[in-house]
């Protein structure tokens, strides 16, 4: 096998083709195998695709970037794509390599500018990633006229028939499990339902956390991360999540429930891994009175407290949906506040906050009546008075106690629970 060509070798075959642009691509490819010392000449496609990246190649150069692409990359990069590779192969998921490729894009956008790899992504990096964690190309042939039902990869029921008529290649990746091999193929999968039932024990639950740098929010990650759950935290701002990060959460993500791009970006990354709970615990505090309330407060309340945690909701709904095709149920609990109920309402003041709380109690009372066919269910928690920024220290009750009493209920909750707002210590009914 040829090694692959380093920046430098691309850049002088690029000066090479401006000074001589009569060769074609395959003499190009022969006076590289011999200028570079190479085993074998490279394809002409392979020429091709230098000639057309000429300008970013150029770049890199004049930055004086000279390594070829295996060592562009970082280990959380590496680590967090294996870990999508394989939750793509116990769910089923469909996988090629375009599709490793996007995620690992995603994945490297998420990363802090200072701990961004110098180089991008490259055709050599992504091949010697499937070389270095077990996976190949697998080449399949198949008869003609031979018709096949093959399971739907997104997990339904129904079936998929195809004729194939000719000789396909389809990358597919072949992951080596005591002696078996699980292939997952580019436009359809084949999945043996038995044994993915038999899998489904070993499959650790996720749970997706927003707010989740401090608080409520980054106590629910330590909790999680403790019982042994995947945890997805998601943040608003990585340089303030230092704390966060040093609790080494299954994946960071970068959320700002108030901007609906943010939103759909953060559904697009997580794309095929499922989700059993989802915990909307980002929100805007601001108990201003009568005199003091603004528009812009009224606004802001309202887009992160209320109308954030439902577009998060559906915009995660397949990952939701993905959770009970695996284990029967998934769940959406958000952390509101009793300040958002009107029989308990004796003090007055705080007009955007208990606005906003009421309004997210009332999308949440929607949500439980849709989701429930799906087996989806939710739940409002009241978390106490807690002694976080969130109400500048002034709490009577520590999030500890908070979070251990809120996950309590959580894993007592049901399909099927009449929809309430529960206090957190003992589930004590709350009235609207």
């Amino acid at each position: 096998m040829g090694k692959w060509l380093a920046i430098e070798e691309k850049y002088q075959l690029i000066v090479k083709h401006r000074n001589h642009p009569g060769l074609s691509q395959v003499k190009l490819a022969q006076w590289a195998l011999t200028a570079f010392n190479l085993e074998r000449a490279p394809s002409a496609n392979t020429i091709k695709k230098i000639l057309q990246t000429a300008q970013e190649i150029e770049h890199k150069h004049r930055q004086g970037i000279t390594k070829r692409g295996r060592n562009v990359v970082s280990p959380e990069l590496e680590t967090a794509l294996e870990r999508f590779v394989e939750v793509c192969g116990v769910q089923g998921v469909r996988l090629s390599r375009k599709l490793l490729v996007q995620k690992a894009q995603e994945l490297l956008a998420e990363l802090p500018p200072a701990r961004r790899p110098k180089l991008g992504l490259s055709v050599g990096w992504m091949t010697n990633f499937m070389t270095r964690h077990g996976l190949r190309f697998r080449q399949f042939r198949r008869r003609r006229d031979d018709d096949k039902m093959l399971t739907d990869g997104t997990g339904a029921e129904g079936m998929v028939q195809r004729n194939v008529t000719d000789v396909t290649d389809h990358l597919a990746l072949a992951r080596d499990n005591h002696g078996r091999q699980n292939v997952l193929v580019d436009t359809i999968v084949c999945v043996n339902t038995s044994e993915t039932e038999g899998r489904q024990e070993n499959v650790k639950k996720i749970v997706l956390i927003t707010g989740a740098s401090r608080g409520i929010g980054l106590t629910f990650v330590k909790h999680y991360t403790k019982e042994g759950w995947n945890v997805i935290a998601a943040v608003r701002n990585m340089d303030k999540a230092q704390e966060l990060i040093a609790v080494c959460p299954w994946k960071l993500v970068t959320l700002d429930v108030a901007k609906q791009q943010s939103i759909e970006r953060m559904a697009n990354m997580l794309t095929g891994v499922h989700v059993d709970l989802l915990i909307n615990n980002a929100g805007a505090s601001g108990l201003f009175n009568l005199d003091e309330t603004t528009v812009e407060d009224c606004l802001l309340q309202f887009q992160v407290n209320a109308i954030g945690p439902l577009l998060v909701t559906r915009a995660l709904l397949p990952n939701l949906r993905l959770a009970v095709s695996l284990r029967g149920c998934a769940f959406v609990v958000q952390i509101t506040s009793r300040i958002g109920s009107i029989s308990d309402n004796s003090s007055g003041g705080a007009y955007a906050h208990r606005a906003s709380k009421g309004a997210l109690n009332v999308f949440t009372k929607s949500l439980a009546i849709d989701l429930e066919p799906q087996n989806i269910g939710c739940l409002l928690l009241h978390p106490g008075n807690v002694n976080t920024a969130y109400n500048n220290y002034n709490g009577a009750v520590e999030p500890e106690e908070s979070v251990e009493s809120m996950a309590r209920l959580i894993a007592r909750a049901k399909i099927g629970d009449p929809m309430q707002l529960l206090h957190f210590g003992k589930g004590d009914i709350i009235d609207w």
